[in-house]
């Protein structure tokens, strides 16, 4: 690796890339996927997919990886129904033939399909559990601006005042768009629950939900620990 360039697949923590001199032409993802935007910006960022290269201009970036369901898995969501991470072992470090996934949700997690010898001495494919780590950011506190939050947090506070939140799937009392759907499930969350999520990360900076209030349309979930200010692991085995 040459001066011009920097791989960002190195440490799993957010950091800051000062290229204010131009002397980094472009990052290089080496593993998983990175959210790489402008220092202090609060417009959309740039995710730097696995294997994918990064042209810099003359600015400050941060720099963190997308952890929820690339480095760890969701087990509120199906045991990792969602999960698309690049991981291509088992648990017992065998290789695997398939990708680690879990669209039947399987209690056990991602699995993949490897070889097995069997006891005649013939192989065979058997399907094996790929150990992926559970996710704790974005199911006890939420990271970034909400979007990937799937915890199980069900009011919101307002005005020193705690509403507790409307299903998604019901405009009763207050009817909206944000119904479950494939594409509002996978990307934000959204079902049959009441659950805190954030659906419209351009207006909002972190999950909330409308109210079985009459009086009062929507609230935030501000109960809901900022994972970057806490102790708490990204995840854990």
């Amino acid at each position: 690796m040459n001066r011009s360039e920097m791989a960002v697949g190195e440490f799993y923590d957010a950091g800051v890339i000062n290229n204010t001199l131009g002397d980094i032409a472009y990052l290089v993802a080496v593993s998983g996927d990175w959210r790489v935007p402008l220092a202090g910006s609060e417009g959309e960022e740039t995710v730097l997919v696995n294997k994918g290269h990064l042209e810099l201009r003359k600015a400050v970036y941060t720099v963190s990886p997308v952890m929820t369901d690339l480095f760890c898995y969701i087990e509120q969501e199906g045991h990792g129904r969602y999960f698309r991470g690049y991981q291509r072992e088992d648990r017992e470090g065998r290789k695997c033939l398939t990708p680690c996934r879990n669209e039947a949700g399987a209690s056990e997690g991602p699995s993949c399909r490897v070889n097995t010898t069997t006891t005649t001495g013939n192989i065979t494919q058997q399907l094996s559990v790929c150990g992926i780590p559970k996710c704790v950011w974005n199911v006890e506190c939420y990271s970034q601006d909400g979007i990937g939050y799937r915890g199980n947090q069900t009011t919101g506070t307002q005005g020193g005042n705690t509403y507790t939140c409307q299903n998604w799937s019901r405009d009763f009392p207050h009817p909206h768009t944000y119904h479950p759907s494939p594409s509002n499930t996978a990307l934000y969350g959204i079902g049959q629950h009441n659950k805190c999520r954030n659906p419209d990360p351009r207006n909002a900076a972190l999950p909330w939900c409308y109210t079985t209030s009459f009086l009062v349309r929507s609230v935030y979930c501000s109960e809901i620990p900022y994972c970057e200010k806490t102790d708490l692991p990204v995840f854990h085995f």
